[in-house]
């Protein structure tokens, strides 16, 4: 549909636009386990995923242009959020079926639950956007502060929005139940700014709401902001994060998915418990790819026996998802290190070539020393913060599954590991020592060659 869009809008003459665009639509199309292409969805948050989604809207512009001429009506689109102004009810509601009918032509559907007809003060009141504006002021306020630690000066820019938390953090989870769309960018602002504060007002909130609202912005929104939060809470954010999946609440897969991912994330004082529920959850039965998938990765982060890695790596790299199976490559790498050389060096002639690719990449660090220099020179210069550190987990685990022989490579890992700043989280101190017992023979003298007895020669 994108394609013949293309075709259709831009002329001939730039042939090179419609090929890059082309170029950019392959490269995002996804195959399923049984290699068939899929050419639906694109990527969110970036500028091409918008320049395509307004460039495939353009009937719609049309469609919504015609009618306001013809109605003296006024509209704005915002890449997939449309506001129509008219002069009579009658004419709303015609205006709800010019989009529908727009819309459908391009095979997209009318969010019934977003879409609303307003008048009167209800329409007054979806317009005044001073409560906007008074988070944005807040926001500004914060970010003059310039890195201030002062715990008081920060509470004092946050106290003027005082009504507008409480709207959201009493009554619970009925205040958080049925947002509209302005009263859910409220909610999603307000979580940024707290969560960028390191408040918990609204811990509560934010589980509630991830509970009763199935919208994806909600969600990621939602699980930002809980692993914004000081890790002293992370033990009870996990565990309640859990008991939502485990409890089945969510409907989708998605968003057990998500919830899962935020897990992975967090940075709970007592993280040796919170692989095997993981586990319990989402690798014990069969799961949605999606939910396998986030599962295996979220049990990489946390500490877990080194056996039981390899025994579930084993398992999941025969899974018929190609998603799942990246992960439990990924997993492998928490095994023994004679397993890890071993299974890699059978991976590299996997008949799937995303799993083969990635053997091949962590086998790098094993074998190619020069390559393993400058990776852990790279991560040397990066930054220092826990997370850039789980970001390197897997780099890291590869370089500690390094044989003997390669002693130069196992040193440099050790330096890397020492030179880094203490770490405030348990999960972080648990693998640093970790890949440091796997390493540490490096530093061990080479053992004492025994004499061999001479016997001296007569003349």
């Amino acid at each position: 549909m994108l394609e013949t869009q293309f075709r259709t809008l831009l002329r001939r003459e730039e042939n090179k636009t419609l090929m890059l665009l082309f170029r950019v639509l392959d490269g995002w199309t996804r195959t399923t386990s049984t290699g068939t292409p899929v050419g639906r969805g694109i990527p969110q948050g970036n500028e091409i995923s918008s320049f395509l989604g307004n460039l495939y809207l353009v009937p719609l512009d049309r469609a919504l242009t015609h009618f306001c001429g013809r109605c003296k009506a006024k509209w704005f689109r915002y890449v997939d959020d449309v506001k129509v102004f008219t002069k009579s009810e009658r004419d709303a509601r015609e205006a709800v079926f010019v989009i529908n009918e727009a819309l459908r032509s391009l095979h997209l559907n009318l969010q019934g639950s977003k879409t609303e007809v307003l008048s009167g003060e209800a329409l007054i009141a979806d317009q005044d956007n001073s409560e906007m504006k008074r988070i944005s002021a807040a926001q500004e306020a914060i970010r003059k502060l310039n890195g201030c630690k002062d715990g008081k000066a920060i509470t004092a820019e946050l106290k003027p929005l005082k009504d507008l938390v409480s709207r959201f953090r009493s009554r619970l989870p009925g205040s958080v139940a049925k947002l509209n769309g302005k009263e859910s960018r409220l909610f999603r602002r307000l979580l940024t700014l707290y969560g960028q504060c390191v408040r918990p007002h609204f811990r509560r909130a934010a589980v509630a709401a991830l509970k009763q609202l199935p919208d994806e912005k909600m969600l990621k929104k939602t699980l930002a902001y809980l692993c914004q939060l000081d890790y002293r809470s992370h033990n009870k954010i996990a565990a309640e994060l859990l008991g939502v999946v485990e409890s089945d609440e969510l409907p989708f897969p998605y968003q057990a998915a998500t919830v899962l991912q935020a897990v992975g994330r967090l940075h709970p004082r007592d993280p040796k418990d919170v692989a095997s529920r993981v586990r319990k959850y989402a690798l014990a039965r069969k799961r949605h790819w999606m939910v396998v998938q986030k599962g295996l990765e979220a049990v990489f982060a946390y500490p877990y026996n080194p056996e039981n890695a390899e025994r579930l790596a084993i398992r999941f790299l025969a899974d018929q998802h190609p998603m799942v199976r990246r992960a439990a490559c990924l997993l492998l790498l928490r095994g023994r290190k004679h397993i890890v050389r071993n299974q890699l060096n059978e991976l590299i002639y996997h008949a799937d070539p995303n799993v083969s690719r990635l053997a091949l990449y962590f086998l790098r660090f094993i074998q190619d020393r020069a390559f393993a220099d400058a990776e852990i020179a790279q991560m040397g210069k990066g930054s220092q913060t826990d997370f850039a550190f789980q970001c390197n987990l897997p780099r890291l685990y590869a370089l500690a599954a390094t044989p003997e022989r390669n002693k130069k490579t196992a040193e440099a890992t050790l330096n890397y590991l020492d030179s880094l700043p203490a770490a405030r989280s348990k999960k972080i101190e648990w693998h640093r020592e970790r890949l440091r017992g796997l390493v540490e023979w490096s530093t061990r003298p080479p053992p004492p060659t025994a004499a061999v007895p001479t016997t001296p020669s007569v003349k």
